[in-house]
């Protein structure tokens, strides 16, 4: 048996990967996420919301990440958000418009100088979104 030289090393390196991508992206196609699987928050799981109440900046638990993961990364078409008036220590509510380069929607009456009460009014109102529930103040 004699020694490969660079290129043939190479070549079958090269067919290898290419082999493994293929078997990859074939298993891949073969499985997709259900909309249940991927967008679900179980409303019945409120002690997420008390936790995330209790400390908005984190450290949170895998479950909550999850639940924040979800109400984060739904599109942008009228998600709310808070937005910095420009004021020190002063937010008010959003909404995110259809399209990028479009207003934001300003809720002049919503204020929070206190942004952890702001993450929590924007937590509830995502919350209600995704589970049609509202979360009372316990």
């Amino acid at each position: 048996m004699s020694a490969l030289d660079g290129d043939e090393a190479a070549a079958i390196k090269t067919a290898g990967v290419f082999s493994f991508l293929r078997e990859f992206v074939s298993l891949m196609n073969n499985y997709t996420l259900t909309n249940t699987e991927m967008k679900i928050i179980d409303p019945a799981r409120t002690d997420l919301a008390w936790e995330f109440r209790a400390n908005p900046f984190g450290p949170h638990s895998a479950e909550l990440q999850q639940v924040l993961s979800i109400m984060r990364w739904k599109e942008n078409h009228g998600k709310y958000v808070l937005v910095e008036t420009g004021t020190r220590n002063r937010w008010v509510l959003g909404r995110l418009p259809k399209r990028r380069g479009l207003r934001v929607e300003i809720f002049e009456n919503l204020v929070f100088a206190d942004y952890a009460e702001g993450l929590w009014h924007l937590f509830r109102l995502r919350w209600e979104e995704h589970t049609d529930r509202t979360l009372e103040e316990e």
